[in-house]
């Protein structure tokens, strides 16, 4: 009976070793950071946007309807992992996308409604675009995150857009870019995307050079730009695409 009774006490205290432990591990989990949050409502909002590009790239007349996008894995995502996953999988969804984005597909809402600009990311994604040390997908993805915020409109990351996009040498990395300056309401952009326009080898960078430059065509040397390509572009896809951006309403004086 007394070996039972040490069995039992052994065993007992055993259990509450353990439950200690697993107390302690709880106690001292480290609490979800408010960056951490923020960079995860940014790239939510960031995945809207391409996944309303995705959309309405499939709509457009003459368009194949294709699947829904897939991660890099091959399998559709509904949703975000739950848990500490959340980050790492909303990050390779919005990589997924870029990706896949076909340059020349309809542009993104300036800033998705009633997110508000969270001042932390917006500092944290500055930090990225003008980090030299980071490969230029990435940066150009920070910017596209600084255009969800509605923070691509200052002349700091204007310039750092223009200096990114200058120095890209694939073509899909310069047509994110200037996908990413839409809506910057920025003078300073014109005369480097007209450039873009008339002299880009590649016609799907001169489609996305276009349809920034039409936000400006109330100036006159934007108007002249697209009345040039409308006219006499090597390809019909950008003849299309400034005819278009000169008939529509001006976005910018």
């Amino acid at each position: 009976m007394k070996a039972i009774s040490f069995i039992a006490l052994g065993l007992s205290l055993a259990g509450g070793l353990v439950a200690a432990g697993a107390y302690y591990r709880v106690r001292s989990a480290p609490p979800a950071t408010a960056g951490g949050s923020a960079e995860i409502d940014s790239l939510k909002a960031r995945l809207a946007q391409l996944e309303r590009d995705v959309k309405q790239d499939r709509e457009r007349p003459g368009n194949v309807e294709g699947a829904p996008p897939k991660g890099d894995d091959g399998h559709d995502h509904a949703s975000s992992s739950p848990g500490s996953g959340e980050l790492a999988d909303l990050k390779r969804r919005v990589e997924a996308l870029e990706r896949q984005s076909v340059p020349g597909r309809g542009g993104m809402a300036e800033r998705p409604p009633n997110i508000r600009p969270n001042p932390a990311m917006v500092e944290m994604q500055k930090k990225r675009l003008l980090d030299p040390a980071q490969p230029e997908r990435s940066r150009a993805s920070a910017l596209g995150m600084l255009r969800t915020q509605g923070a691509n409109k200052a002349d700091d990351v204007v310039d750092a857009g223009l200096a990114l996009l200058a120095g890209a040498k694939d073509s899909n990395i310069r047509a994110l870019i200037i996908r990413n300056l839409r809506g910057a309401e920025n003078t300073r952009l014109v005369a480097p995307l007209i450039d873009v326009l008339k002299s880009d080898a590649n016609e799907d960078v001169r489609d996305e050079a276009a349809r920034t430059v039409g936000e400006y065509a109330a100036q006159p040397d934007a108007k002249a730009a697209l009345e040039q390509a409308a006219s006499s572009d090597a390809s019909e896809k950008v003849k299309r695409q400034a005819a278009a951006a000169l008939a529509a309403p001006p976005k910018s004086k």
